[in-house]
């Protein structure tokens, strides 16, 4: 049995919740890991993707300066234990390989879900469905 009261969630679960006006199902999911007191982990590579999605959306004019900065102090802020490594890396690399993922950013993330045994929630339906069925600790929020 996995553990629920530790997880591993994405980059767009965090952007979510930075939201002035975050979709129910985000906001919902926040609400219940607060409740619970739930143990957030990701791999570091997450801080750089919110750091680039804010910055996207600050270049195209949707943030002030200001704005992203803001959002950034509080992205920093959640409590998120982050993991780092090469057998993570290498990991990440096989599981996309395996899974044939266009890319190997998703796969870190299931590379530390299973490493530490525990659900990896996503926003993401094209990676649930890539390997939702093959890997039941990977659930979809939405």
């Amino acid at each position: 049995m996995r553990d629920r009261s530790e997880i591993c969630l994405d980059a767009d679960l965090v952007l979510g919740n930075l939201d002035s006006d975050p979709e129910p199902a985000i906001s919902g999911f926040w609400r219940a890991l607060e409740r619970d007191r739930t143990v957030l982990h990701a791999p570091s590579l997450l801080r750089y993707e919110v750091i680039d999605q804010v910055h996207r959306l600050q270049k195209a004019g949707k943030l002030s300066v200001e704005a992203a900065g803001r959002m950034l102090t509080t992205a920093f802020q959640l409590p998120i234990i982050f993991h780092n490594g090469d057998a993570l890396h290498l990991r990440a690399f096989h599981l996309a390989a395996q899974y044939g993922l266009p890319a190997t950013y998703d796969a870190h993330y299931l590379a530390l879900a299973e490493r530490l045994g525990i659900d990896f929630w996503t926003t993401k339906v094209r990676l649930f469905e890539a390997v939702g069925e093959r890997l039941p600790w990977v659930r979809l929020v939405g």
